[in-house]
């Protein structure tokens, strides 16, 4: 709970606000039964969750996820893989995710940068960037 709440209370916002936020982002992200719960109790796939609904929480616009599901199991990445295209439109939040997995891109993109070598090689809509 106070990893969610954290960015929520740096920039000032009531007790009945964070719980409201924390309880609704936890919810979506089917982690509310995490909430008491230490860091070094989660699992790897939760502690990516409760990384993603710290983030979420403050309501960004934009969102940038670097190889979020790389270190994960596999059930566990395509299962994240599926929700994050759920939550981006229950939570309303535009993402730019970073990654070197082709199918993930696809999964969860709509457009496509690749970058080769530092140089962006191909721009567009992602089934016509990636093979």
């Amino acid at each position: 709970y106070d990893n969610i709440a954290y960015g929520l209370r740096v920039r000032g916002y009531s007790d009945h606000e964070i719980r409201r936020t924390v309880n609704e982002i936890a919810t979506v992200l089917e982690i509310d039964d995490l909430l008491d719960r230490r860091p070094k109790s989660l699992s790897g796939g939760e502690r990516q969750r409760v990384a993603i609904a710290r983030a979420l929480a403050i309501r960004p616009k934009i969102l940038l996820l670097d190889e979020p599901f790389s270190s994960l199991d596999h059930s566990i990445k395509v299962k994240l893989i599926k929700k994050m295209r759920i939550w981006q439109k229950e939570l309303k939040f535009t993402a730019l995710h970073v990654t070197h997995d082709a199918e993930e891109a696809k999964a969860l993109g709509d457009k496509a940068i690749l970058v080769e070598g530092g140089r962006v090689v191909k721009v567009g809509d992602v089934d016509d960037v990636l093979p």
